[in-house]
């Protein structure tokens, strides 16, 4: 049986609850309700009904006025406006919350002469966290404290031609200006479906502390990143950590860099491991990733030391991906080893593995100077003796033609620069450069070949 269909239509006003005097703020009888607790009510009379809902927002006020909504300051102690009591996790959000009740929802925007349905401010702008499909499409959202568009317990998430602009601190909790999955207190088991981030714009400039773009984090979905324009990160850019489906990531554009006043790690792409213990699979094809840093990092590990024996990155493809070094953090220094594409097994120190074999590294594209380490670099994590923990992956027909290779070792660990680098726990890989190309080989039965 087919849900009932409904739509609801907002109007901003422009009014956040500490614009109220206390006396005008709901509950209170006669009170002025904030823009906030408007889409709150919206969504709570949809929900207790158990209709699958639309909730247009709209871009001007009831008299046609370009209006943004406003979900007020994005401190950690704002009051709590939720219908359904605080969220457990130690602080109180001012966005419109959905929990435990049924219906699927979907929160559509609007352009209306060149303005856009716009949300400003919230902890989370919008949350959501129930077993339903939720879908978010053409909206602005400007100054989220942490994530615009956030997500757990779902059973599918559509996530669509939205813009997001100056995120704070969205790097807090291992959370992204886009998030799914498990943060906070909630578990990745309760999030499932299908995951869809398709033509967003993602730009952190001017925004405070350290920011991730899209963050799918150990879900059982599968999700599919793309088209997405993602700048400006101080964090990641895109964050696929401990998947349990298959997961496809393609088309997008990550430009990050380097924190001088943070000092963190700043990857464009990291993907990290099948805990479906190699049933799925990643694709990652026809990024343009820009950094400073290690551009882009395949890690296997274990999320959890004992909690399962092996989360390995396994028959999956990097293909035709342009990658781009700058070098330089935002204040001109150098902060880190940079490698354009560092896959790494990470071996725990109760023995558990993860593997990454059987992977292609076909038809990429560097650009710019590798000052530190390697263009690709396969090895461990700690305990180099494990010699099944990288193997059978296969590198070849990369194109180097816009790069050039510093010649200086690396000024943290001495390491000449290389265009492949295999490590000790390697064996088994297949390389295939051109007559020139550097290649440190210190693992076993590893084939290179360089053609003219």
């Amino acid at each position: 049986m087919t849900a009932e269909q409904e739509t609801l239509v907002i109007y901003p006003t422009g009014v956040a609850k500490e614009d109220l005097a206390p006396e005008q703020r709901c509950p209170n009888v006669g009170c002025t309700p904030s823009d906030a607790q408007l889409v709150q009510a919206a969504v709570n009379d949809l929900g207790l009904r158990g209709v699958d809902g639309t909730v247009l927002l709209k871009a001007t006020n009831l008299a046609g006025v370009p209006t943004q909504f406003n979900f007020g300051l994005f401190g950690p102690y704002y009051e709590n406006v939720c219908a359904n009591g605080p969220i457990p996790v130690g602080v109180c959000f001012s966005s419109p919350y959905v929990s435990g009740q049924s219906g699927a929802l979907t929160f559509l925007g609007e352009t209306i002469d060149g303005h856009q349905t716009t949300i400003y401010g919230g902890y989370f702008a919008l949350f959501f966290a129930r077993d339903a499909l939720f879908t978010v499409k053409n909206i602005k959202f400007t100054d989220t404290y942490l994530s615009s568009i956030a997500a757990s317990k779902v059973n599918g998430m559509i996530v669509q031609g939205n813009t997001i602009l100056r995120s704070h601190y969205s790097g807090a909790g291992n959370t992204g200006s886009i998030t799914v999955g498990k943060f906070a207190h909630f578990e990745a088991e309760d999030t499932r479906g299908h995951v869809e981030y398709k033509d967003n714009y993602i730009n952190a400039e001017g925004g405070l502390g350290y920011h991730n773009g899209i963050m799918i984090l150990n879900t059982a979905v599968t999700s599919e990143v793309k088209d997405n324009t993602i700048v400006n990160m101080s964090g990641w850019g895109i964050r696929n950590w401990f998947f349990r489906d298959d997961q496809v990531i393609k088309d997008n554009v990550v430009i990050v860099y380097n924190s001088p006043t943070l000092g963190e790690w700043s990857d464009a792409l990291e993907v990290v491991c099948d805990r479906s213990t190699g049933a799925s699979v990643a694709i990652v094809k026809d990024n343009v990733l820009t950094g400073d840093s290690d551009i882009l990092s395949i890690y296997s590990d274990v999320p959890k030391t004992g909690e399962i024996e092996s989360c390995p990155i396994v028959n999956s493809e990097f293909k035709d991906n342009t990658i781009i070094m700058n070098n330089t953090d935002s204040a001109g220094g150098r902060l880190q080893p940079n490698a354009g594409v560092w896959v790494m097994s990470i071996r725990q120190h109760d023995g558990s593995t993860g593997l990454v074999a059987n992977n292609i590294f076909k038809d990429n594209t560097f650009v710019g100077t590798n000052e530190f380490a390697y263009l690709f670099g396969f090895s461990e994590y700690g305990d180099a003796s494990n010699a099944e923990d990288v193997y059978g992956n296969v590198i070849k027909d990369n194109n180097y033609s816009g790069f050039t290779l510093a010649l200086e070792p690396d000024l943290f660990y001495g390491l000449m620069p290389a265009h492949v680098h295999f490590g000790l726990s390697t064996h088994d890989n297949y390389y295939q450069g051109k007559v020139g190309e550097v290649v440190d080989n210190t693992g076993t039965n590893n084939t290179v070949v360089l053609l003219p």
